[in-house]
């Protein structure tokens, strides 16, 4: 079968769906499930559910789509599996395709001008996605459908281990709590934070403590938050990781505070 250019791009079940960001519903413009953005109207929706995602447009035109920075020159496909769909399209350069229950596939060919495809929808829009697949070639490799007519995957579910990896190298939100302590330096404070996988560029990083309180560290040994503000020293910072963050106050000789981090890369 053709390789998937997509990353977490098959939803048959939460457990294959890399979801950093925690939510089961996410409303409005941006980011939702990993590496997979929301643009349009602030009631525009992704569910997950049991078996796929549902998306819905809401009061407007509304795009769902992964920004990737895969070159490729060649015909390419994209192709969505949906069990149900009114109203959605998948769009790729200039052309629209209705959405329909089953497999829709789409290919832009190698002259055209690139573009990044995408579902879309006009008002009240709604399909409930389960997989999608962007592959080198004129010819989907998606779905298939079975001696009894049912449409059917063709790949094997992925290594969620995996496509965790592939998806951190744009954006990684750790729920691991991170040690810092004082250094020498006034307002200054020494960590070691080493990301899973290096990111794609250098990332923009924010912390929150262990109650989850932005820009704040927590106490080690309560875990409550103290009344000290943090941030990511950038000189520190790669996209590997960093081992340094300015604090608004020096820390007291001895203790030891803690924090989450969150770090985008995305495009």
């Amino acid at each position: 079968m053709g390789v998937n250019l997509l990353h977490n791009a098959y939803w048959t079940a939460k457990e294959y769906i890399i979801n950093q960001r925690g939510e089961l519903e996410y409303v409005g413009p941006g980011y939702t499930i990993d590496r997979w953005k929301l643009s349009g109207v602030a009631d525009s929706k992704i569910t997950i559910e049991s078996d796929g995602i549902l998306f819905s447009s809401g009061s407007g035109t509304t795009l769902f789509q992964q920004i990737f920075d895969i070159p490729y020159y060649g015909d390419i496909t994209f192709s969505v599996f949906c069990a149900e769909s009114s109203g959605c399209y998948i769009s790729f350069g200039s052309t629209n395709v209705p959405i329909i229950p089953g497999l829709t596939s789409l290919t832009q060919k190698k002259d055209a001008l690139r573009t990044a495809p995408y579902i879309w929808s006009g008002v009240g829009g709604k399909c409930k996605a389960i997989a999608a697949k962007l592959e080198p070639g004129p010819i989907s490799t998606l779905a298939h459908k079975d001696a009894s007519g049912n449409w059917v995957l063709n790949d094997p579910p992925p290594d969620p281990a995996l496509e965790l990896l592939k998806c951190q190298r744009y954006y990684i939100k750790s729920y691991f709590r991170y040690v810092c302590t004082k250094m020498k330096f006034f307002n200054q404070a020494l960590t070691n934070v080493l990301f899973p996988v290096r990111m794609r560029g250098q990332p923009t990083v924010s912390l929150r403590s262990h109650l989850g309180t932005p820009g704040t560290l927590s106490y080690f040994n309560s875990g409550l938050d103290s009344d000290i503000t943090a941030e990511v020293n950038n000189a520190y910072l790669t996209p590997d990781g960093f081992n340094a963050i300015s604090v608004n106050a020096d820390l007291v000789d001895g203790e030891s505070y803690m924090f989450m981090y969150e770090s985008s890369a995305d495009l």
